[in-house]
């Protein structure tokens, strides 16, 4: 008579799931590793704790008349403009503000908007004072976080971000539109509570056949003391 060995008999289930529970925990640990780690290269090292609490007010909201900030491209920095804000500031009511500003007509019609002028600064003027230069007004609609008037722009995202600007650390906004018609492309504001006049710091194109522009904005007691941009 022969004599066959007992088969061997499987675990029983609570001792698989001892032993496949710690496998498991361990590969999960892997994984969130491995995403935490590209999550950071992708950031450029950014770690999520170091980016500014959103809490967004429109800076465009507190321009008051007479406020000015000097601006210039970043190709053509010797040649500077400002930006003054105008007795009207800013109206929220249009329908009873007034109807025309300069060559600008039928206002009453518009959006709500800050009422501003530019006017290109004579030689070696940088307080941005009386000119013989004719100032041309310009409208900043309230909605559009710094892109003026008659650019036809639809808003992607916004998002807080630390800079410097001059010689202090702001918290700025950066706003990011795709512009359709006239000069088309993505463009960027960047928009701080604590700069002058619309809040602008840095405006920024990146077009389709022109490439890369950016607009700096300045303010008027840092360009005196620095002797310009």
């Amino acid at each position: 008579m022969s004599v066959r060995a007992a088969p061997r008999s499987a675990p029983p289930p609570a001792a698989r799931r001892r032993v496949s529970e710690p496998f498991l925990l361990l590969v999960l640990c892997l994984m969130v590793a491995v995403l935490g780690y590209i999550r950071f290269v992708g950031m450029g090292g950014t770690l999520e704790a170091d980016a500014p609490e959103f809490s967004f007010r429109n800076p465009l909201l507190a321009a008051q008349p007479g406020e000015r900030v000097l601006f210039y491209a970043r190709e053509q920095p010797q040649q500077v403009s400002c930006l003054v804000v105008r007795p009207e500031g800013v109206v929220t009511r249009p329908a009873r503000g007034p109807e025309h500003l300069g060559i600008l007509g039928d206002l009453r019609r518009e959006r709500p908007y800050v009422a501003t002028e530019y006017k290109a600064l004579e030689r070696g003027d940088l307080a941005c004072g009386p000119s013989s230069v004719p100032a041309q007004a310009v409208l900043y609609p309230l909605n559009d976080l710094g892109m003026p008037q008659g650019t036809q722009v639809r808003m992607h995202s916004i998002q807080p971000l630390r800079v410097r600007w001059r010689d202090r650390e702001l918290v700025v906004y950066e706003v990011v539109f795709e512009r359709y018609g006239m000069l088309p492309g993505t463009w960027r504001t960047y928009l701080s509570e604590d700069a002058p006049a619309l809040g602008l710091v840095k405006r920024t194109a990146l077009h389709p056949n022109r490439g890369a522009e950016e607009v700096h904005f300045q303010e008027l007691v840092e360009a005196a003391a620095a002797g310009g941009p």
